[in-house]
């Protein structure tokens, strides 16, 4: 069978290919196995949010000529914004797909098959990567792209202020800044409940705030004076009924520099509350799925010029949001 009539088989169609690449699994990053976020599927590229000073909320698309329920408050601010279009290429030379059947195990369609799988795997994990970087905007209320430049910056977008507030080691006042970063939460959260509060770290921050006396005195006295703890805090801690947990995460730019999620000195109190983060996933930009609901993922293969292999893409389209941002408390290191 030759390269053409592989391309024409259903295995290779985006149907197939995209719940392939929907079903298949990825090492799981720190932000999306939290269960922070609701996603959901829209049907464009594009979408509108409004900001009344104290929530984010999607506006929805009306029927033309229909009369609106209600009259918007004169001091909402609205803007529109894009999901954030993300592609991976895969290329396979004609080479790497000749004579890849094992005697007796696979047919030919299913040994070209695994050679494809597996190159969209490699490029799924690259946008569950760049998803999880998208993700960490939500919190911050700057969403980056895979290289780490600015893509939106919400807070500025919407007039937001959440000044960040200092914590000094030295002061010993960790469980005041958190008793007070809870109540200010609350306050901005309205009704909403909290399951658990989490401390989102960059590195400096948690090694400041872990190894700050009253942090570690707490911390021994919970423990029977036992040390064990406070000597291994690789996987966070707890203090206060706070969750306290190094965030760092980071992506290597186009010149080879690492950059982070968030910024190393810095702390972000989440309120983990059921409808507090979104993400939104718009269909790809094929003839096969525009204007129907987007789905995380995407895939879709072509035979390469001149029949010398198959070209194609992973692609992902989402746009992740804090829909209370002034819930989300700020903490810093001194400069």
């Amino acid at each position: 069978m030759n390269l053409q009539q592989f391309m024409a088989d259903p295995h290779f169609q985006v149907s197939s290919l995209t719940a392939g690449i929907n079903e298949a699994q990825s090492a799981p990053t720190l932000l999306a196995s939290l269960g922070l976020f609701a996603e959901s599927g829209i049907n464009t590229t594009t979408f509108q949010l409004e900001y009344d000073g104290e929530v984010l909320t999607l506006v929805m698309p009306g029927e033309r000529g229909e009369s609106v329920q209600g009259q918007r408050k004169a001091n909402r601010n609205k803007i529109t914004l894009s999901t954030v279009h993300l592609p991976v290429p895969i290329n396979i030379k004609a080479d790497e797909i000749t004579n890849t059947r094992a005697f007796g195990t696979q047919s030919e369609v299913e040994a070209v098959q695994t050679v494809v799988n597996k190159h969209l795997l490699h490029a799924r994990n690259r946008l569950v990567a760049t998803r999880e970087l998208m993700r960490a905007g939500a919190v911050t209320g700057k969403v980056l792209d895979g290289n780490g430049d600015l893509l939106v910056d919400l807070d500025a977008a919407f007039g937001i202020t959440n000044t960040a507030v200092e914590y000094n080691p030295a002061s010993k006042n960790a469980k005041a800044l958190l008793t007070a970063g809870k109540t200010a939460a609350r306050k901005k959260l309205g009704q909403g409940m909290v399951q658990r509060w989490l401390l989102m770290c960059g590195p400096e921050f948690f090694d400041a705030f872990s190894q700050a006396d009253d942090v570690t005195k707490a911390l021994a006295n919970k423990n029977g004076n036992s040390n064990d703890l406070v000597d291994d805090m690789t996987d966070g801690l707890n203090f206060h009924n706070v969750t306290v947990f190094a965030y760092d995460a980071a992506v290597n730019n186009e010149d080879g520099e690492e950059v982070p999620f968030i910024e190393p000195d810095m702390a972000y109190l989440i309120p983990m509350s059921p409808g507090l983060f979104m993400g939104h996933n718009a269909p790809a930009d094929y003839v096969e799925t525009v204007g129907t609901l987007g789905l995380p993922f995407y895939a879709k293969t072509e035979l390469a010029d001149l029949g010398k292999g198959i070209r194609g893409e992973a692609q992902s389209n989402p746009f992740y949001f804090c829909t209370r941002p002034a819930a989300i408390r700020r903490f810093k290191l001194p400069a």
